[in-house]
């Protein structure tokens, strides 16, 4: 269940990233801010940093990049989402945590259930898929500050030196439901725990 705790806290780092983004390209100010932090949509906020920086990128390269970064953080998203606002079951074998059934209506239909059934192994893959869409994403935003700076970031501060464009990670695997059988669903469900 550590994991999810990791998911959790890197996925906030990735989105303060797209903050940074964000704000390069609509403009380092309190107006900006507030209109991120309003907007928890994650897919308008993606939309408007898309439309935005197909209008202001520097370059091609820039701009295949934050359309990157958004895929990649759109993923992550989703599969965060899933994990944080599933319930859970454990699947107990001797004893022993095996795995975790995370059930989650269905977007379009609440009343369909839909289940994900991740060991620890899976569990920890997702974290390292959202730790490189983070650190993707602060070191495309140090790119692009430093090779192009913002005097709204920067003031009359010298900005820092021009880092090179970062390497592009994979984007996140998609958590597709699963055939759980209803028996293993039901039959290790416990209510969550610290214990966990």
């Amino acid at each position: 269940m550590h994991a999810l705790g990791v998911i959790a806290a890197t996925f906030n780092r990735a989105e303060h990233h797209l903050l940074g983004l964000f704000l390069a390209y609509l403009g380092f100010n309190d107006t900006m801010t507030f209109l991120f932090a309003r907007l928890r949509d994650n897919s308008f906020r993606i939309d408007l940093l898309r439309r935005t920086v197909a209008e202001k990128g520097e370059s091609d390269e820039i701009i295949s990049g934050v359309n990157h970064f958004c895929d990649a953080f759109d993923r992550a998203a989703q599969n965060r989402n899933i994990l944080m606002h599933s319930g859970i079951s454990l699947v107990v074998e001797d004893g022993a945590n095996i795995a975790v059934v995370f059930t989650k209506g269905a977007k379009q239909d609440a009343t369909n259930w839909n289940r994900y059934l991740l060991d620890v192994t899976k569990l920890r893959k997702i974290a390292d898929e959202v730790h490189s869409v983070s650190r993707f994403g602060r070191r495309l935003f140090v790119h692009i500050t430093s090779n192009y700076p913002r005097p709204d970031l920067y003031g009359a501060a010298n900005p820092p030196e021009p880092t090179p464009f970062p390497d592009r990670p994979p984007l996140p695997v998609l958590l597709n439901p699963q055939n759980v059988p209803t028996a293993i669903a039901s039959l290790h469900r416990q209510p969550a725990s610290w214990e966990l």
